[in-house]
């Protein structure tokens, strides 16, 4: 009801014309701007896991990976945001299993390990699993 007795003002008016047509370009063009700019980090983070141990099964973002021997390239995955889980088995056997969170457009280096195992004595203290 409001509106058109306002588009026949617009309509009429030249000047008045006009200066809709710049808010109306301004309002679009500031809704795209903060469009690209929330969106500018990405919907998803990137994991890059390093697997030191041989023979495992690694279950990593909704996937499950058998590393056969050493694997000397680590597996680099875009997850979505929030919390996920790592696991590392060998032969029924759970040798990790840890939760871990990515951000948006964060990046975070994982190492999957026998925590248990003889490679943690090796490694010396402190907790090698998030780095």
């Amino acid at each position: 009801m409001f509106v058109r007795p306002l588009l026949l003002v617009f309509a009429k008016s030249p000047i008045l014309g006009q200066a809709a047509q710049s808010v109306a370009a301004g309002v679009l063009g500031m809704t795209m701007l903060s469009s690209i700019v929330a969106h500018s980090k990405g919907t998803s983070g990137e994991v890059v896991l390093h697997v030191v141990e041989p023979d495992v099964e690694v279950i990593f973002g909704g996937e499950s990976f058998r590393v056969e021997g050493r694997r000397y390239e680590p597996i680099v995955r875009e997850l979505s945001p929030g919390g996920h889980r790592l696991r590392v088995e060998r032969d029924g056997r759970v040798l990790q299993d840890e939760h871990f969170r990515v951000e948006r457009g964060g990046f975070l280096v994982l190492t999957a390990w026998d925590a248990n195992g003889k490679d943690r004595e090796a490694a010396g203290s402190g907790s090698p699993n998030v780095r």
